[in-house]
């Protein structure tokens, strides 16, 4: 049986959130999140910038196999209630099956709270104990916020020539089996 990560209620600024995988159900939340994101938020997260989240491509990021890939977003919640998607993790298993691409995105308004640190641990334990040895990404040089978490959980930058972003590499311990004596 694949781990998949159980919904956790976590506080970030005094705030109710809620850390669980998304789903095709969180389509509309992820077009919203995306729309609320400005030009330079879309461009070092993606490398590039683009104006829409169509529904198709939002149907393909909330609707990964997540027993092979993982998406997690970390939700607060509306006036009435409704869930909102205030960050994302996720990784996409490379095809070694031995590592995974990562890649995150926080709302602006909700940056410097933890919340990256929290998806990154919560990506890098279900990775342990699915027996991958190692994430990775690629950041834009200029973020120095997630170079610096990366290296604080970790991680070793690489800088290439002339390149505009970096490649970071967080090796994963593995999970050590119980023995039962």
């Amino acid at each position: 049986m694949v781990s998949m990560p159980d919904p956790v209620e976590l506080f970030f600024a005094g705030e109710r959130h809620v850390l669980r995988c998304l789903n095709l159900d969180d389509t509309d939340r992820l077009i919203a999140f995306f729309n609320s994101h400005n030009e330079e938020t879309v461009r070092l997260r993606y490398g590039y910038f683009f104006k829409e989240m169509t529904v198709a491509r939002a149907r393909e990021l909330v609707g990964v196999d997540q027993c092979r890939d993982l998406a997690l977003a970390l939700f607060s919640f509306g006036a009435e209630g409704e869930p909102v998607i205030d960050a994302i993790g996720r990784y996409f298993l490379l095809p070694s099956g031995r590592s995974a691409e990562m890649a995150f995105i926080v709302r602006e308004t909700k940056r410097r709270l933890g919340m990256a640190q929290t998806l990154l641990r919560a990506l890098a334990a279900t990775a342990r104990v699915r027996g991958l040895t190692k994430l990775v990404a690629q950041v834009q040089r200029e973020n120095r916020g997630m170079i610096a978490l990366f290296r604080k959980e970790g991680a070793t930058v690489k800088s290439n020539l002339g390149a505009d972003a970096v490649d970071i590499s967080l090796p994963l311990k593995p999970v050590r089996k119980r023995s039962h004596a």
